[in-house]
C-alpha cells in the first residue's frame, strides 16, 4: 500500500529522526526527499529518501520487516543490494 507524503511523514517521521541520530549522533532534522516500496521476496519493503538539515548529507533508509536485536530504531541505512533495487525500481523502462 502506498502512503501520501503527509500519512508517511506522520507514521514515520519520528523513527527516520531516530535512525538519522543513529548514524549523525546529534540533531536529527531532515527533509524527506522520496518513498516509496518495492517488491522483495514477495513482500513490501518500504524506503526513504532524506537530507539532513544539519550536514546536508543524503541518505537511503530501508524499514526494518522484523526487528533487528539490538537495533534502536526501526530503519536502516539501506545496504548495496537494498540500493540496486530501489533504483531497479525507481528506473524501470
Amino acid at each position: 500500500m502506498r502512503h501520501g507524503d503527509q500519512d508517511f511523514s506522520v507514521q514515520h517521521r519520528g523513527e527516520l529522526r531516530e535512525a538519522l541520530i543513529m548514524v549523525e549522533g546529534e540533531g536529527g532534522g531532515f527533509e524527506l526527499l522520496a518513498h516509496g516500496a518495492v517488491e522483495l521476496d514477495g513482500e513490501s519493503l518500504d524506503w526513504a529518501s532524506v537530507r539532513s538539515t544539519g550536514s546536508e548529507a543524503e541518505y537511503l533508509f530501508i524499514h526494518d520487516r522484523e526487528p533487528r536485536p539490538g537495533a534502536a530504531a526501526c530503519w536502516h541505512l539501506a545496504d548495496e543490494s537494498e540500493r540496486a533495487l530501489v533504483k531497479r525500481s525507481l528506473f524501470r523502462g
